[in-house]
């Protein structure tokens, strides 16, 4: 299990991770990761393995105009100290 605590400066697309951040040093890929909460103060995460990058959501409230999620973008406070759990295999 890793905490991530995000800050004020979530860029667009996702916040890069490596196996090194979420495992420490000598670590030298990944398997799985899982987001274990998923929800933190109304904003919703996700893992994309492709890319290995956490992602932040949140709601729309016009789902026809660009779907019912919209992802958090380019900086800003809100983020700020909040705190994802993952549980991450690795190697």
């Amino acid at each position: 299990m890793v905490d991530v605590t995000l800050d004020n400066s979530y860029p667009t697309n996702g916040e890069a991770i490596t196996a090194v951040n979420l495992l420490g040093t000598g670590a030298t890929g990944v398997y799985t990761v899982s987001v274990v909460t998923p929800c933190v103060s109304g904003y919703i995460f996700s893992f994309d393995h492709t890319n290995m990058k956490l992602k932040a959501f949140y709601g729309d409230y016009d789902p026809a105009a660009v779907g019912p999620l919209v992802e958090y973008a380019n900086t800003g406070a809100a983020l700020d100290a909040l705190v994802v759990r993952l549980d991450v295999v690795g190697y």
